[in-house]
């Protein structure tokens, strides 16, 4: 009932929001709100298949901050539909334009196949088709955008693919702040709930993906705030971009901030170097040094501080050494497309082991007997992580290591100097955590081969770039993003991260393949297959 009543006031607020919108689009005497151009006016001229086509496009979009489940319905009917317009609207002749960079679809696609391979190898059969079908995103996209004539996709309906994105994160970060400010003033809950990864009551997003989304939406914004010419719209993506910035401090991923502070970087120069605003990039210079820059290097000084402290490390720094700790042993061709979980899971132990090796007796004690004290000592610290209270090292834990090492006969400060890492490779064992690095869980699962064709992903663009000599700044942030992401998280191991990527990439290819000679309605409309 609880949860019935809070999806009902979310509800409501949806449709007010509606209802809002709806008015302030209709009214004729008084506009408070109104795009320079009309929705409509992207369907123009478009054959019933490019319609619906590009309706489930706006669809995905709008989708993916939202849910992973429904973006990838989204995937599943755009490639549906993609298929019969080939066969029935294209009669499967093909955009020469698109045929002409058919290596940086196959090169990206490769990255599936090479999944596909690794089953030859792979001894846990199970995952690993898990993961083959998990990363079909890497081909069912680019087979679309390939395939499929892309070439009504000009500038404006790019820019509304964008839209619904960005408005869905706008959406998103109310929903939250509303769930924040209801938990903390109406029902007298903890007010931090926006900052955790259970974001939404409904369903489970993480913080990491969502500052991706978020960082993805205040570039476009930004960027839009220069470009669009009807101040409307100006106020607008002013709104968009002040909460996307707001929701990433939130969201208080450490990730998120480092990116948040290279995308305003990236920002910047575009705005003094490139648009020549030399004024707006001073103006931009003093926000951000007033506002995100002492937040942003407090955090950072955190998490270096984390990073450096030999007593209380980051757990994902035991993370990555278990994982480099498979690498070493299998470089090549990783360990097989399903045997990720089951490797880590050995390194895991392994690095336990060694842990438990540095403990030493507090005195000169028979070997048999210490080893009985140590492993029951191990084993409370065990009970006492497993029951919850020490998933994180607090104060509790170290009156613990304080006081009971002696009892059981072991060395204080040996045991001190193991027992936090010890805590995170038995939460790690419990929850069979990844190695929190993308590039280091693709060279576990496929070897060097799997990581140049992820390098390669990141580097395609950027040569397409000087090929065609054109910069599109918020394509280079979301490389960025995702890049930098990939190194404190797993990335393309879930699907909100796989879809959000791989649908944009395209996207983002598609807006500068054709970036010299956008197509005009009048033109598409003459095209001859």
């Amino acid at each position: 009932m609880i949860f019935l009543s809070e999806y009902h006031n979310t509800l409501k607020i949806g449709i007010l929001t509606i209802i809002f919108l709806k008015k302030c689009v209709t009214r004729q005497k008084k506009r408070i709100f109104v795009v320079d151009f009309h929705i409509m006016k992207v369907f123009g001229n478009l054959r019933v298949f490019q319609k619906l086509e590009y309706v489930v496009m706006l669809l995905l979009a709008f989708a993916i901050p939202f849910h992973w489940y429904a973006a990838q319905c989204c995937e599943v009917a755009l490639l549906t539909v993609a298929v019969l317009k080939i066969v029935f609207d294209q009669k499967c002749r093909f955009n020469e334009r698109q045929m002409r960079f058919k290596w940086v679809y196959i090169v990206f696609a490769a990255t599936w196949l090479v999944y596909l391979i690794g089953m030859i190898y792979t001894e846990n059969t199970h995952v690993g088709w898990i993961q083959v079908s998990k990363k079909l995103g890497f081909l069912i996209f680019p087979a679309v955008f390939l395939f499929s004539d892309m070439s009504y996709l000009n500038k404006d309906r790019i820019r509304v693919i964008f839209y619904c994105f960005a408005t869905a994160c706008l959406l998103f970060c109310l929903m939250n702040l509303y769930w924040t400010l209801y938990d903390g003033y109406v029902l007298g809950h903890n007010a931090g709930l926006i900052t955790n990864n259970n974001l939404m009551r409904i369903y489970y997003v993480h913080h990491t993906y969502m500052s991706m989304y978020a960082l993805l939406a205040l570039a476009f914004s930004s960027v839009e705030i220069i470009e669009v010419k009807d101040w409307r719209l100006k106020i607008y993506h002013i709104f968009i971009s002040i909460s996307m910035l707001v929701f990433v401090v939130l969201l208080d991923s450490r990730a998120g901030i480092i990116c948040l502070c290279v995308e305003l970087l990236i920002l910047l120069v575009w705005l003094g170097f490139i648009k020549k605003k030399l004024l707006m990039s001073v103006i931009f210079t003093v926000l951000i040094s007033g506002g995100i820059a002492p937040f942003a290097v407090s955090r950072l000084n955190a998490t270096i501080a984390k990073l450096s402290d030999d007593d209380n490390p980051d757990i994902r720094m035991v993370e990555m050494r278990c994982g480099m700790d498979v690498v070493e042993n299998h470089l090549l061709f990783g360990v097989g497309t399903g045997d990720r979980s089951d490797e880590m899971e050995k390194a895991y132990e392994r690095y336990r082991d060694t842990l438990v090796a540095e403990i030493k007796p507090a005195r000169a004690i028979d070997e048999e007997e210490f080893v009985l004290c140590r492993d029951e000592m191990l084993s409370g610290i065990q009970r006492a992580s497993r029951a919850g209270q020490w998933n994180v090292p607090n104060k509790r834990f170290y009156r613990f290591i304080d006081n009971k090492p002696v009892e059981y006969e072991c060395d204080t400060e040996s045991v001190r100097g193991m027992a936090v890492e010890y805590i995170y490779v038995e939460n790690a064992i419990k929850h069979d955590l990844n190695a929190h690095n993308q590039y280091i869980d693709t060279m576990i699962s496929i070897g060097i081969v799997g990581l140049l064709l992820l390098v390669a992903c990141f580097l395609i663009p950027a040569v397409i770039a000087v090929r065609l000599k054109v910069f599109d700044v918020v394509c280079f942030a979301f490389l960025v993003t995702i890049a930098i992401n990939a190194m404190f998280e797993s990335v393309f191991e879930m699907q909100m991260g796989i879809i959000f990527f791989c649908f944009f990439w395209q996207v983002f290819f598609q807006k500068n393949m054709g970036e010299q000679d956008t197509l005009s309605p009048q033109v598409i409309q003459d095209i001859k297959f």
